[in-house]
């Protein structure tokens, strides 16, 4: 609703527009068209006859913690998500016909606090079971696409924590075009009711049956440092774009650090640094990769998404501001603090379109995508060639740029 609201809005005053997108969702199919938003996105760049939209622009989301070292974990400070104990953690798994992976997960003496949720996803043509084997060997089986395994707790023998597999078949789009894919979710988590606690330890999940490639992603965990690791011999942090960020035509922004070090001054007039984070102009270590579940190679690019110094609102909840203060990230005057983040990089961006389409407004989005990936600056990363957006090249070449006009 609120991207149709942007663009009949926009069309009433023939005006325009750039949408710049932060859902932070991690789950779904993550290819372009299957979930709802994808879906709208893809329609609105595909179907703007007027040629007002110039950009979607969407944050690649914050997945990707396959590079942290001990070194790096006092950067993780700078998220809000607390995320803080997570050396080695892997959110995504992927296998080639049946085959399996591991969870590490530590959990917490506390009954009610830890929970883990999983995604999976596969062909929809030959679809697979499921099956979880506990850290101390009782065998779960799914029954079947459409099927959902709750436990009854009578038949249990040990208490190892609730878990709970809903193979949901065939995930039909929002288009009419047949299922590509079909899905499992599956819960494990604490339980007051007599399942007991989560039982840590090493989890093994097996997709058996199916045919073709599948994808497996922790979407969710409580606390965040649940889930240390998903352990698999051939694990990558691939396919970690977040929804939104997998839109063929959508302009996806990863983020890289601009600094070799950040230094603020705090409300006592000290210096804090964070000076042993990632080198200057390398790519953030949280920044997920592509490519997408459809072969779309994502980000498209990268901007400053490290030591960014932003507005604090004043109608920001206490909670926050008190975990702020205590990592010592708001600022001397009181109205601004340290964040990091894809979020932050992806208005970077999208301000950089508006500033280009402001010197030359007949640029269609196809060419704004162009200016921005021809003009950027390339690094080689894991194997990679990526893009760090470069404005200054950016507005050059969009001055240069011929519009039949």
């Amino acid at each position: 609703m609120g991207v149709e609201f942007i663009r009949d809005f926009a069309q009433k005053l023939e005006r325009p527009y750039i949408i710049n997108l932060s859902t932070g969702f991690e789950g779904g199919a993550k290819d372009g068209e299957t979930d709802d938003l994808e879906y709208v996105l893809s329609n609105v760049l595909k179907g703007d006859t007027t040629g007002l939209l110039k950009a979607v622009v969407t944050a690649a989301g914050n997945s990707n913690y396959d590079s942290i070292s001990v070194n790096d974990l006092r950067t993780t400070r700078l998220s809000l998500n607390a995320i803080v104990q997570l050396e080695n953690r892997r959110c995504h798994a992927r296998g080639h016909g049946p085959g399996s992976f591991r969870l590490n997960l530590t959990t917490t003496p506390v009954l009610g606090d830890d929970s883990c949720v999983l995604e999976l996803w596969y062909s929809a043509v030959v679809p697979y079971r499921v099956g979880i084997v506990t850290p101390e060997q009782s065998v779960i089986l799914s029954s079947g696409p459409g099927s959902q395994w709750i436990p009854v707790l009578s038949t249990l023998r040990y208490k190892f924590g609730l878990v709970e597999i809903a193979d949901r078949g065939n995930i039909q789009g929002p288009g009419s075009e047949p299922p590509r894919w079909a899905s499992t979710r599956i819960v494990l988590k604490d339980d007051t009711s007599g399942y007991g606690r989560l039982l840590g330890g090493t989890w093994t999940i097996e997709l058996l049956g199916g045919q073709g490639t599948w994808d497996a992603y922790i979407t969710a965990t409580a606390p965040a440092s649940c889930v240390k690791a998903v352990a698999r011999e051939d694990i990558s942090n691939e396919c970690l774009i977040a929804v939104a960020g997998n839109v063929a035509d959508a302009i996806c922004v990863g983020a890289y650090n601009p600094c070799d070090t950040c230094q603020w001054i705090i409300a006592d007039g000290k210096v804090n640094t964070l000076d042993e984070h990632l080198p200057g102009h390398a790519i953030s270590h949280f920044s997920s990769r592509g490519p997408t579940r459809a072969g779309l190679d994502k980000p498209d690019i990268y901007a400053p998404g490290q030591c960014c110094v932003v507005a604090l609102s004043q109608d920001m909840p206490k909670s926050a501001q008190r975990e702020i203060d205590s990592c010592q990230l708001r600022t001397q005057d009181g109205r601004h603090y340290i964040v990091q983040g894809t979020s932050y990089a992806a208005p970077y961006v999208a301000g950089l379109i508006a500033r280009m389409v402001q010197l030359r407004p007949c640029l269609s989005a196809p060419e704004i995508k162009h200016i921005l990936v021809s003009s950027a600056d390339h690094i080689s990363d894991v194997g990679k060639l990526n893009f760090l957006v470069d404005c200054e090249q950016a507005l050059k070449s969009t001055r240069e740029k011929d519009c039949g006009e």
